[in-house]
């Protein structure tokens, strides 16, 4: 029985002073919200200007839009400041000294971030807000943002880029309102990887600026998101192939004009350099103002190739031109000085006479028949055009190549 009666005792006291807590509590919001409008902005006698911190936390990069120039991020936004409204003694009130009140109780900055493809900062209204006993106000948020962000895809796919996230107060000018940084840089800590996408810093910077609508300053916080992107997809799927696909070309000149493939292959090699083309055109925005080098690869290869087919359309049509007569200036100022070059001796041909390998390629030239003198022109063109395809393909890359930073 005793026993009981001290369980009941017990239990008396507790729920008396939880009892007491909350009337406790009740009281004191009552108290510091009565006659309090969140619809005005706070204003004390000396406390003219609302001093707002921010600090920032980049949580994700969740999409980069390059064509449409709009990168997506999750942030998680920290928003202090001082409401001289909101004050109270705790000594009055059980020690209290904080109050977590929703976010429509209290009077809270207009903060906006410029250049947003959304109408409003979404998160901003959905959470609720710490009230300490000296009136500082702590409101963290997360929230998802679409911002336009200019992107310079002339290094694609080693580029780097610059978007700037910009938050400021849309109605309050710098006289009402002052935004300060809580911290030089961006908070990274909790940071998700993104696949393609790595961000390096987010350095902060504060700007006042006025605009030709008012005489008044205005203040903005400038997060500047600085990406770099990861290339190996695109050196592994785009680069590595089209730059082997491009060295198949070389095959065109060295296939035998029997084979009937010479044209065929540098036909298929551009339209695999087209497909490459269209798959890095489709990644990119259609802007004038910055060409990839890739793409500039991409043209020079296939003006390259272009220029091999027809190449490869004069050796068959040389090669195939049978007993017609070669005029004697052609026999002498390009047969002759091509077979030299080239090293091409009438042995690697059907000829009629002086086979022997101790002969000079001058002689040799002279004692072939029509269709084996075509032949043999031909084959000079394509060793001279295999050399020159080679040498303008190596310049043309390097200075391509070169020109990434």
């Amino acid at each position: 029985m005793a026993r009981n009666m001290s369980y009941m005792i017990i239990f008396i006291s507790v729920f008396g002073l939880c009892l007491s807590s909350k009337s406790t509590l009740i009281n004191l919001t009552t108290a510091v919200f009565n006659d309090y409008d969140p619809s005005i902005r706070p204003y004390c006698q000396g406390h003219e200007q609302v001093n707002v911190t921010m600090d920032l936390a980049v949580r994700q990069l969740i999409d980069m839009n390059e064509p449409d120039q709009i990168i997506k991020l999750n942030l998680w936004i920290r928003l202090r400041w001082i409401d001289c409204l909101l004050t109270w003694t705790p000594s009055d009130y059980d020690n209290i000294t904080d109050l977590i009140v929703p976010f429509d109780k209290v009077w809270t900055p207009d903060i906006t971030i410029y250049d947003s493809v959304s109408e409003e900062l979404y998160g901003l209204e959905k959470f609720r807000a710490n009230v300490s006993y000296d009136g500082a106000i702590n409101y963290n948020f997360p929230t998802v943002i679409e911002i336009q962000c200019q992107v310079d895809v002339t290094n694609f796919p080693f580029d780097r880029q610059m978007c700037p996230l910009q938050f400021g107060s849309w109605i309050y000018t710098g006289n009402l309102l002052d935004m300060n940084i809580e911290n030089d840089h961006a908070d990274l800590s909790a940071l998700k990887e993104n696949v393609e996408w790595e961000i390096s810093k987010v350095p902060a910077e504060k700007h006042i600026k006025k605009y030709s609508l008012s005489s008044d300053p205005f203040v903005d916080l400038t997060y500047n998101l600085y990406l770099k992107r990861k290339p190996r997809y695109y050196e592994a799927n785009i680069i590595l192939p089209s730059i082997i696909i491009t060295l198949l070309a070389t095959l065109g000149f060295l296939l035998p004009v029997d084979s009937g493939e010479k044209v065929s292959l540098e036909v298929t090699v551009m339209l695999s350099l087209t497909v490459f083309q269209l798959l890095v055109a489709d990644r990119l925005p259609p802007s004038d103002e910055a060409r990839p080098l890739l793409g500039e690869f991409f043209t020079f290869t296939l003006i390259l190739c272009g220029l091999s087919t027809f190449v490869q359309v004069a050796v068959i049509n040389i090669y195939y031109r049978g007993d017609r007569k070669m005029s004697g200036w052609m026999n002498k100022l390009i047969l002759k000085p091509l077979a030299k070059i080239t090293l091409t001796k009438a042995t690697l041909l059907n000829q009629k006479a002086h086979d022997d390998d101790n002969t000079t390629n001058d002689d040799s030239v002279d004692d072939l028949d029509n269709a084996t003198k075509w032949q043999t022109l031909s084959i000079c063109i394509d060793r001279v055009g295999l050399i020159l395809f080679i040498v303008i393909l190596t310049i043309g890359c390097i200075v391509i190549f070169t020109h990434f930073t």
